[in-house]
């Protein structure tokens, strides 16, 4: 009777701990989307920028490859601010998974424990279905 009452609680116990869990993991997935995410659309904004770097001017050489430079100096930003994205947000989702494993870990130990010391009552009492 008491091993009974015992996996009833290991079962309950495992499936709340399961729902907490996937319930914290939902928003951690949408940081590793973002950190995969970001440098590509910053790479996107400088080939944009790249393209547009070559307008069609006219006049002396050195003030239009000045021009041409400033603008492909101007191009790189897009990658330097999804690179910083990315970066920051991949920081985030390690930390917060790690975070994550450590709960995980709390979890079992209470749940083991809750287990150790209900093993502990003598039972008298009849479990109903």
């Amino acid at each position: 009777m008491v091993t009974e009452v015992l996996q009833v609680v290991s079962r309950a116990s495992k499936r709340s701990s399961a729902r907490v869990h996937e319930e914290m993991r939902a928003g951690v997935y949408g940081l590793a989307t973002i950190a995969w995410l970001a440098p590509w659309i910053g790479m996107f904004g400088t080939i944009l920028g790249i393209v547009n770097s070559f307008p069609g001017i006219a006049g002396q050489r050195r003030s239009v490859i000045a021009h041409i430079f400033e603008r492909l100096s101007e191009s790189l930003w897009p990658t330097a601010f999804g690179l910083a994205v990315g970066l920051v947000s991949l920081w985030f989702y390690l930390y917060l998974t790690g975070r994550l494993r450590s709960i995980d870990l709390e979890m079992e130990n209470a749940s083991l424990e809750l287990l150790n010391q209900l093993s502990r009552i003598p039972s008298r009492r009849t479990m109903k279905p």
